[in-house]
């Protein structure tokens, strides 16, 4: 009668096979966990990009659309954090048709959030303000503004002031009572980068938009 070989495998043996199952099992974690940094780190610049273009372009869309109120006070104010004025927007009617409307548009950081109102119609013209601002973006670290004005003789380069109007004696009293020729923006938004360990990084955005 033949004998089985019932030998099995030897602590020696499986030891060296948990080690090299070990070692493949943290190569593969090693590499999806790099994948999802990666994938995260990505998508939130995505969002911080997304976002800063979404707020300039909303906001330079309001500023050319801007307009003197009257002609001895265009009712255009600003300073380093906050910017105020009348533009024109095309919104829905009542009957659901595009119109457009008188608005005043207005952007404050306050140092955490930015907020942003735009009463349209009579409600522009209200100092108490029917609805309160609302927050625009999220991840909002700082913003600020400046203000350029052209000298009669330098109309190739922008003079640049903190607020608006501005007291600067190169420019006329007709001036500052209307328009910037220009407003400056810079944005700095967060970017998350671990949120495990809430590590964040910045972006700065600026852009500079011409009034005419």
């Amino acid at each position: 009668m033949d004998r089985i070989n019932l030998r099995g495998f030897t602590l020696v043996e499986l030891l060296l096979a948990a080690s090299i199952s070990s070692v493949v099992m943290l190569g593969v974690y090693s590499v999806f966990r790099s994948g999802l940094f990666a994938y995260n780190k990505i998508d939130s610049a995505s969002a911080v990009y997304q976002s800063s273009r979404m707020l300039l372009s909303k906001l330079e869309t309001d500023l050319k659309n801007s307009f003197i109120y009257t002609r001895n006070d265009s009712f255009f104010k600003g300073g380093r954090n906050f910017i105020e004025f009348f533009t024109i927007s095309d919104r829905l009617n009542q009957d659901g048709e595009a119109s457009s409307f008188v608005c005043r548009g207005r952007y404050v950081f306050d140092g955490e959030v930015l907020k942003y109102s735009y009463p349209c119609g009579s409600d522009s013209l209200k100092t108490n303000e029917t609805q309160g601002p609302e927050e625009l973006i999220l991840g909002v670290k700082d913003i600020s503004f400046k203000y350029a004005y052209k000298i009669a003789d330098k109309d190739s380069q922008y003079n640049w002031q903190e607020s608006w109007p501005g007291e600067e004696r190169d420019v006329q009293k007709s001036q500052l009572a209307g328009r910037p020729a220009a407003v400056g923006v810079v944005l700095t938004l967060k970017e998350q980068i671990d949120q495990k360990k809430d590590e964040e990084s910045t972006v700065v955005f600026e852009k500079t938009i011409p009034l005419f």
